[in-house]
């Protein structure tokens, strides 16, 4: 079939997603800042779900490593900033035990991402972006930035998750937001 090879302009388009992801981010009216988990691309991006969440489908961290990045090489300061306004707004949320995966934009309140099925902490979301925060904190101290209210949230959770190690190595899937209580004990997810 001798395909041809398409080439792209990597740069453009990491520019084109930054951009993209920055236009997206919104502030509740408590400020607290980040991405929406679901919203109506054809209709004006009206939310369809407000929650501002973390990992697997949220990623509210993982978007903000990537817009740090792009702050440090394109030296636009606008990035960082919003990215910086995003973990923060993810800090206070209690992770030992964990409280929530993240708040609801509209109101500020704490939620979770599958909120509409059932009122539980997922092992994956919370895993996925805190080892995004974890790669991030790595490259900050490389380029002199300490963040140790990012790192103290991060042990908070880890000291919390060491904790619901089960003696075969596993981890719960999921738990009551707020007491640790274990939901569901497959440890399928350990995985992540």
């Amino acid at each position: 079939l001798k395909p041809q090879l398409a080439k792209h302009d990597i740069t453009q388009l990491r520019g084109l997603l930054s951009d993209f992801l920055m236009s997206r981010v919104e502030t509740a009216p408590d400020g607290r800042t980040g991405l929406p988990y679901l919203v109506d691309g054809f209709d004006g991006y009206k939310h369809i779900i407000s929650g501002a969440v973390m990992g697997f489908c949220g990623k509210n961290i993982e978007t903000a490593y990537y817009l740090i990045e792009e702050a440090e090489r394109t030296g636009n300061p606008n990035y960082r900033a919003v990215a910086e306004k995003i973990i923060n707004s993810f800090v206070p949320i209690q992770m030992n035990p964990p409280a929530a995966e993240g708040f609801n934009l509209k109101t500020g309140q704490p939620t979770v991402t599958m909120f509409y099925e059932e009122n539980v902490i997922y092992l994956r979301p919370l895993t996925d972006d805190f080892k995004m925060l974890a790669n991030l904190l790595i490259a900050e101290r490389k380029r002199g930035n300490e963040h140790p209210d990012w790192l103290a949230w991060a042990r908070s959770f880890a000291d919390w998750l060491i904790t619901q190690q089960q003696p075969a190595g596993g981890l719960p899937r999921k738990w009551e937001p707020g007491t640790g209580r274990v939901v569901n004990d497959a440890p399928q997810s350990s995985y992540n």
